[in-house]
């Protein structure tokens, strides 16, 4: 290093740098196109800044924004501002301004752990801010990832190979759960058991039925359920990002009284929503209620009862008017058939799109089923599905059975030796108690009397 005062300087840069290369005003012959030897072309020279650049200090106008608190922090303190996150997704922002002084800025996570722990994560380091001028402002959007992957390996084993992959099961379950790590694992386990029990993973191509009693009906609408899902993973895989929600819209413009106040109608419906609830929480984007009358209203109270708040925060009921416009900001008017308020019709220009929607109707008095119970009590044929529990273990896993208009009929061939509980569970049921009528007995298969037609196991109402 040399330094130089207002004299000798020039020389001892040419010793080192071109002539060509250096600028002439420092000694050099190098010059502008328009022979200017303070290359302004290729030098940028200080100068005065402006002051209409000046940076001036305004913290009372910060300090009269909306919802802007006031602290000092001692020295060598520190201050924590507390702020919950209840989901994965929402977006985490702040502004912060600090007088004369800089002022450092971290963001750490709590969580709990599988075991209930408190655990530490630092999301956004320490780091220094000057923000004597202007205030600093943030924001970032929470990820979860880490109880994700948590549940995700817990459920590891258990879990198919497709559902393990896809991320945002996980996700959905955890959501459903208000991101109970413990309540999340019960749900999906509770799900794992329901589908295997309903079949579900096969619903879709060995379901068929000629019969329509209440339980034919519910499986006919979750045999749907499992085809919008696929169509949305369907979706998901061809757009690639994630499809994973669906809007229901009920015309209830054909409701009476009768229909209102209808028993296995309200019963199954309440059914099918705590179904929905536990088996296929985040699939639900919005539930919109049009045409609903004064009939409605008797029965959605009693329907709430079971419906958690996540659910109920999306259903909207609307009477004759006013729901077109909320479902054209909802669905594309393309996509919404014109009889909605839409512009999509059949191809021979019919409003009611007949070729993709099956509209209800009216059954035929013909197709009813009648009951004849008195007759059913006296029948000495087999009926009803049943659980048997053997040392704790069900040997038959507990499911629902309508019995009213058709009986049903049940065997098993015992294994083991040991006492078999037959269970009958109205614990589900919300509205009715039950009058049944049973029997049972025990037949040896290998006794020589007997028959194929009556060596069962049997229970009878």
């Amino acid at each position: 290093m040399k330094i130089f005062g207002f004299d000798g300087w020039k020389e001892e840069l040419l010793k080192t740098i071109d002539a060509a290369v250096l600028p002439v005003i420092y000694g050099g012959t190098r010059t502008d196109p328009d022979g200017n030897p303070q290359c302004n072309t290729i030098i940028n020279w200080a100068g005065q800044v402006p002051e209409h650049y000046y940076l001036t200090k305004n913290t009372e106008k910060f300090a009269r924004k909306e919802n802007v608190k006031k602290v000092v922090i001692p020295r060598q303190s520190k201050f924590e501002v507390k702020v919950e996150v209840k989901q994965p997704g929402l977006i985490l922002e702040w502004e912060f301004e600090a007088q004369c002084y800089d002022i450092g800025f971290q963001i750490l996570l709590e969580q709990s752990n599988h075991q209930n722990e408190s655990e530490i994560t630092e999301i956004i380091p320490m780091n220094k801010f000057e923000t004597e001028y202007e205030p600093i402002k943030g924001r970032i959007k929470v990820q979860g990832s880490r109880i994700f992957v948590e549940l995700q390996k817990i459920m590891k084993d258990d879990v198919p190979k497709d559902m393990y992959e896809d991320k945002y099961i996980f996700y959905k379950f955890l959501k459903a759960r208000n991101f109970n790590l413990n309540q999340a694992e019960s749900m999906m386990r509770n799900h794992l058991k329901w589908r295997k029990e309903i079949q579900i993973d096969t619903i879709i191509s060995d379901f068929s039925t000629t019969r329509a009693n209440k339980y034919d009906v519910l499986k006919c609408v979750l045999q749907e359920m499992e085809k919008i899902y696929k169509r949305l993973r369907y979706q998901s895989e061809k757009l690639g990002r994630p499809v994973n929600q669906s809007i229901f819209i009920y015309n209830l413009e054909n409701m009476t009284l009768a229909k209102a106040t209808h028993r296995q109608s309200v019963e199954l419906f309440a059914e099918g929503i705590q179904i929905f609830q536990d088996n296929y929480p985040e699939f639900l984007k919005k539930i919109y209620i049009i045409n609903a009358s004064v009939y409605f209203t008797l029965v959605f109270p009693i329907v709430k009862r079971i419906l958690s708040g996540a659910v109920i925060d999306k259903i909207d009921v609307y009477g004759k008017d006013g729901w077109k416009d909320v479902l054209l900001n909802a669905i594309d008017a393309d996509v919404l058939p014109a009889f909605l308020g839409g512009n999509r019709t059949d191809p021979d220009g019919n409003p009611n799109c007949n070729t993709f929607l099956v509209h209800s109707g009216m059954i035929p008095e013909s197709y009813y089923l009648t009951k004849d119970f008195s007759q059913m009590a006296r029948r000495m044929e087999p009926n009803i599905s049943l659980l048997i529990d053997n040392l704790n273990e069900d040997v038959i896993p507990v499911h629902k059975v309508e019995t009213e208009n058709k009986s049903e009929t049940g065997q098993y061939r015992c294994k083991t030796a040991g006492t078999y509980t037959v269970i009958f569970d109205n614990t589900y049921s919300w509205f009715h108690s039950k009058e049944l009528y049973y029997r049972t007995w025990v037949i040896d298969p290998y006794d020589s009397d007997f028959s194929k037609e009556d060596g069962v196991f049997q229970i009878d109402f």
